[in-house]
């Protein structure tokens, strides 16, 4: 492509850089998409160890498989952590029942001192 006004050494040097600028923006472009890959593998998806995949289990929606050049939220998994347990709560306090008493050892005046 060649430009239709008379070339300058200035313009020259514009077209250059251009075009340096160009080249290293396909190489950032094509960086970004291979970090992004990385980070997006567990263990469900790659060859990883689920050791790998650290706390937090893979969001199940499959949200992350569509576009990745969005920019809105992060991660869904970050919006809403997992349930800690799917049972619900009965109600009860923990500990033993109101008025029992327990039993335990009893405390001695000269334990015996075994091995002397």
């Amino acid at each position: 492509m060649e430009p239709d006004f008379p070339a300058t050494p200035f313009t020259e040097a514009l077209l250059k850089e251009n075009e340096e600028l160009r080249t290293e923006n396909a190489l950032l472009r094509e960086r970004c998409s291979e970090l992004e890959e990385r980070v997006n593998k567990n263990s469900q998806n790659s060859s990883k160890p689920p050791s790998s995949d650290g706390y937090q289990k893979p969001s199940k929606k499959g949200s992350d498989k569509g576009d990745t050049s969005s920019k809105e939220a992060p991660c869904s998994s970050q919006e809403t952590p997992n349930p800690k347990s799917l049972r619900p709560s009965s109600g009860n306090k923990p500990g033993g029942q109101k008025g029992h008493q327990g039993s335990c050892l009893r405390r001695v005046a000269l334990p015996i001192m075994s091995g002397i």
